[in-house]
Parts: structure tokens; sequence; C-alpha cells
């Protein structure tokens, strides 16, 4: 007596679905899971998207545009004189949002960092600044400032609506790419 074995195949997937899933749905899913998850990773803490609002840094990043960050510039070397940067005030907030300063790097720590009306002085020294277009109209109050360890001096390249700060090396998130 010769007894015949059934064998469940499941039908081949064709068309489309083969396309878009493949052979192995299973398998399919993990990536998409893992893409998905390195995606939000990536635009969460590497590449992170920003749009420029205000006008302090024109002409060269002007309001309305988008940017990218490197959130991981500095993960293995330090800020440099001239980096345009991405910081972030604890505490302050616009519409219930928390929001990045985009500013340049002009101070480093352990620097004396004057200002007398629009123009910067390193330790005594005019710092040449070709990025800088607009100069006040009004002359700006004077400034001295001696940075600690880990601070550097962050301000605008347009220098007639511009703000500018000390940020300690732990606010600033990132390199604007380009």
């Amino acid at each position: 007596q010769i007894m015949e074995e059934a064998i469940l195949l499941k039908p081949p997937v064709t068309g489309w679905a083969r396309i878009l899933i493949g052979q192995r749905p299973k398998r399919t899913l993990v990536r998409i899971l893992f893409l998905v998850l390195g995606i939000t990773l990536l635009s969460r803490y590497c590449v992170i998207p920003v749009e420029i609002q205000g006008a302090s840094m024109e002409p060269r990043y002007l309001e309305g545009r988008w940017n990218l960050i490197n959130g991981l510039a500095y993960a293995f070397d330090t800020p440099k004189r001239g980096d345009v940067v991405a910081a972030r005030r604890r505490g302050q907030m616009v519409n219930g949002k928390g929001f990045l300063f985009l500013k340049r790097i002009i101070g480093l720590p352990g620097e004396t960092v004057r200002g007398i009306g629009g123009r910067i002085y390193i330790n005594g020294e005019a710092l040449e600044e070709p990025y800088v277009r607009f100069l006040p109209s009004r002359r700006r109050e004077r400034f001295t400032l001696q940075l600690e360890e880990n601070q550097y001096f962050l301000i605008g390249d347009n220098r007639r609506v511009t703000g500018d700060g000390v940020f300690h090396i732990r606010q600033i998130v990132g390199r604007v790419l380009f």
C-alpha cells in the first residue's frame, strides 16, 4: 500500500507583491524596521534639518531657507573659529517649542573678545571677517569678554540685527553642512 503525502505549498509571490515584498516577507519586514529606525536616528541626532528664521546670518543664510546640521561634527573634533553652528539655550522657547541659534564661532576658549562698533578684536588683534556684510549703522555698545574653558563666543554675520552670546560646548548642537 502506497501512501501519498500531501505537501502544502504556499502560492508563489508574483507581480507587484514580489517586487515590494520579495520571497521572504518576514525578512523584508525586519529590513523595513531597521530602515525606519536608521532614518529616525539619522534625522534626530546626525543630520538635523533646520529652517532659518530671522536675518542675523544674512546674506549667506537667508530667512525661510532650510539647512542641515551635522550633529556629529564635534564628536571627535573641536569647534573652530569661523564655523557656522547651531546652538541651543536651555529654556528658550518660541510658541512653546525649543529652537536653535544659527551663529558663527568667533571667540575660542581662553581668548579675550572685544567688540567696538561692530568690529571684533581677539586678544587685542582685529579679526578679519570677510563674511560680514552689514555693520551696525549706529555704534553698538562696547563689550569685553574673557572666555573660560569650554566657552565659545557666537555672533551672526549681519551685525545690524544679530544677537551674540557666550555658549558652552555642550550647548553647541553641530556644524552647518552647507
